[in-house]
């Protein structure tokens, strides 16, 4: 019985001159919100991943700019960026360039002596394709008969017009677009200064959209699944007769 209470005392003696975190392990945790709304962790030693992105939305071969917010002082850094380039990195703050159209997760796990914690975030940057003719570029358009205009009717766009026959002309213009996502949008501007003049959109050659006589407008259309396809803007137009087009979006 005395060996007993003598074995007792000295534990009781060690665990009094302990700290809690002498008793934490080295294991790893998964934040699934930024740090700004995590609860402190068990060991207040231990890394909480976060971040922060230049844009939440950039047009297709452009950059973004990354930076860890993550507190605790973590020493190393590990970030994964499907559909950018580079695809991984060991920075602290990695520029990221995206060339394909889409939503795409990133996910940062950072560490220090007391742990590991990683945070994913789900569609964080969102990559569309743009055109604007405002630089009197093509940019892989295939003409048939569009101008660029500098017009106070429609500064910047191309526009569509004839003046030598009495019977509509087809004026179009087309690009192709390869591994677009599914559930992709198009988006641009249009006008139509004629009271008979029609603009068609069509993908490969089939008509999806089409609005005829005085008007304008930013529709928004959904692409058909297609992966791989050419998208086509044709511009019927009479004597005199002229339409607009401008800021042409692909949007996941």
């Amino acid at each position: 019985m005395k060996k007993f209470v003598f074995i007792l005392t000295i534990i009781t003696t060690i665990l009094i001159g302990c700290d809690k975190n002498d008793f934490l392990w080295d294991l790893p945790r998964t934040n699934s919100i930024d740090s700004t709304q995590n609860q402190i962790p068990d060991n207040p030693k231990w890394p909480v991943a976060s971040f922060s992105a230049s844009s939440p939305s950039i047009t297709l071969n452009n950059n973004v700019n990354y930076l860890s917010t993550s507190t605790q002082n973590p020493t190393s850094y590990y970030w994964y960026f499907p559909g950018g380039t580079p695809t991984t990195s060991i920075e602290s703050s990695p520029t990221i360039q995206y060339n394909t159209i889409g939503k795409f997760d990133v996910k940062l796990t950072v560490s220090n002596n007391f742990g590991t914690d990683s945070i994913t975030k789900e569609d964080n940057i969102e990559v569309y394709y743009f055109k604007s003719f405002l630089n009197d570029q093509w940019e892989g358009w295939i003409n048939n008969g569009w101008n660029f205009s500098n017009g106070v009717t429609c500064s910047g766009c191309i526009y569509a017009w004839q003046n030598t026959y009495n019977y509509p002309v087809t004026y179009t213009i087309s690009k192709d677009f390869t591994d677009l996502p599914q559930n992709c949008y198009l988006e641009f501007y249009y006008y139509v200064y004629s009271p008979a003049g029609t603009i068609k959109v069509k993908i490969n050659g089939v008509e999806i959209w089409s609005s005829s006589g005085y008007g304008s407008g930013n529709p928004v259309i959904a692409i058909p699944t297609i992966s791989n396809l050419t998208l086509s803007f044709e511009a019927d137009v009479g004597y005199t007769q002229s339409i607009f087009l401008n800021d042409i979006r692909i949007k996941p």
